[in-house]
């Protein structure tokens, strides 16, 4: 997807790894090991990064830009969340090994910065406290995705008097 990382996008991976909160627990060879393991891709407005449904095989961080995460819909899909800088998706389906369970665009030009399967479970999930941390982040986003189902269920069910959720 992406291309080898230059000494420049290095610092800005480094930049863009130092607003995340698990990078605490990593070891100096544990940090080397997740930075070898990146590629960096340029997204345009409107490009596709993840599709519902399908499974997945990277982790992403955004670096520069902004995308949103969509759920589809029978006839329209809904905007659940915008990421900027900073921001990572891409995990849950890396965790679980299921579908994915949103679309994700680029809402805004800018840098994706991207980490294979492989190299995601070997260096992250293998440090104790970073693999909690993911899960809980993961399950979060499980839990306020069935909550949005439930409210968007209720909503239709009111809009629609007799007719089943």
């Amino acid at each position: 997807m992406g291309t080898q990382l230059t000494a420049a996008d290095v610092e800005q991976l480094k930049g863009a790894l130092k607003d995340l909160s698990f990078l605490q627990y990593l070891s100096a060879a544990e940090t080397e090991a997740l930075l070898a393991g990146f590629d960096k891709a340029e997204m345009k407005k409107g490009e596709l990064l993840i599709e519902q449904g399908t499974i997945g095989s990277i982790f992403y961080i955004v670096a520069s830009g902004s995308v949103g995460v969509y759920r589809k819909r029978a006839f329209l899909d809904k905007q659940i969340a915008r990421l900027g800088p900073g921001s990572y998706f891409g995990e849950m389906a890396l965790l679980s090994r299921q579908p994915r369970s949103a679309t994700v665009a680029c809402a805004a030009d800018g840098v994706v910065f991207t980490l294979l399967r492989a190299t995601f479970r070997n260096v992250l999930l293998g440090n104790p406290h970073l693999a909690e941390m993911i899960n809980r982040t993961a399950a979060k986003r499980r839990e306020e995705l069935v909550d949005i189902e439930i409210s968007e269920r209720i909503t239709r069910s009111r809009q629609t008097p007799g007719t089943p959720a």
